[in-house]
């Protein structure tokens, strides 16, 4: 007899004004979008889907978002510049060129 697997319903939560600020501490905090939205007990699209539906929230999470690259790109740059690791040198160099840094 073939035994039938039962899955277990996910209930997913709407997302809401009151995900809005955690949702975002999370990204500054170097969370993907994906686990972000997961922690919040809702799925990516409907994060997606909110985010697209209100202006000031997608603006928010743009700026959490720049914010963990910045925070990013320090520890990289204390890479290079500190622990004189190659490998993050040559990144660096190679991702800031002065082609790409004049373009803005």
């Amino acid at each position: 007899m073939k035994q039938v697997k039962q899955y277990k319903k996910r209930i997913k939560r709407k997302f809401s004004k009151e995900c809005e600020s955690k949702f975002i501490e999370l990204v500054e905090n170097g969370q993907s979008f994906k686990a972000a939205a997961a922690k919040l007990g809702c799925s990516r699209a409907t994060e997606k889907r909110y985010r697209d539906e209100h202006k000031q929230y997608r603006e928010s999470v743009a700026q959490a978002k720049l914010m963990q690259i910045e925070s990013v790109e320090s520890v990289l740059y204390d890479l290079c510049v500190i622990s004189k690791n190659i490998t993050a040198i040559i990144f660096y160099l190679k991702t800031n060129k002065p082609e790409n840094i004049y373009q803005s």
